[in-house]
């Protein structure tokens, strides 16, 4: 089963969960399984780990394979290959 978890509370990345998700992933992993990490444009910018601007934003500073996105991106990369259940943290 394909699941897609989403971390859309605000300032998600500041929370537990993703301390809890995101360290166990590592860039071989997320290639072998086909993963995709994106991560909100404007929270990146704010936070000073992209440059540009929002739309436009390049990720620096980030473990290698993370994209810089918003939820069109995200509608865009899960359209070929959906997931069977949507997870919403």
């Amino acid at each position: 089963m394909k699941a897609a978890y989403i971390l859309n509370a605000p300032n998600a990345a500041t929370i537990r969960k993703a301390q809890c998700f995101f360290p166990n992933w590592k860039k071989k992993d997320t290639e072998q399984k086909g993963m995709l990490l994106l991560i909100c444009d404007q929270c990146v910018i704010q936070r000073r780990l992209a440059t540009g601007e929002a739309g436009d934003a390049k990720p620096m500073n980030l473990v290698d394979g993370v994209t810089v996105g918003c939820f069109p991106e995200l509608y865009e990369a899960l359209e070929p290959n959906p997931p069977d259940q949507v997870i919403s943290l």
